[in-house]
Formats: structure tokens, sequence, C-alpha cells
């Protein structure tokens, strides 16, 4: 199983949240950057556990789609 801690302390910008993202689960170039490409390929993946934690500059809301998306991850 695979483990990553999303630490949204970290990020200054939602890009570089997706950058993080896309290396750490090799989402590869044709990942859209994007909510709903989030979605489909958090949807595809199994033995993959997160972690999530909030603060810094990234908005609230977009925080709160991303544990939605994440913890309906099988």
């Amino acid at each position: 199983m695979k483990k990553i801690v999303i630490d949204f302390k970290k990020y200054d910008s939602i890009d570089e949240f997706y950058d993080f993202i896309r290396e750490k689960l090799d989402f590869g170039d044709e990942f859209g950057n994007n909510l709903d490409a989030l979605n489909d390929e958090i949807g595809s993946l199994s033995g993959v556990e997160f972690k999530v934690e909030f603060g810094g500059k990234t908005p609230v809301e977009f925080q709160e789609i991303v544990e939605e998306i994440l913890s309906n991850c099988k």
C-alpha cells in the first residue's frame, strides 16, 4: 500500500498541488490539472492511502473538494 500525505500548507498555488499529485501517483503528462481529472484518476487507483492536512494558501473550498474526492477512493 502506498501512503501519501497531502499537506496544503506546502502549496502556494493549486498548480503546485496538481504537480505534486501527478508526480506521486504517476498520472503522466495527460493529467488535466483539474478536479474532474483528479476524480477520474483517483477512481482508478487501488492500494493508496491518503492523509490530508489543511492550511496554507490553497483556497478552503478547493481543499474540501479534494478531501471529498480522496475519501471516496477505495
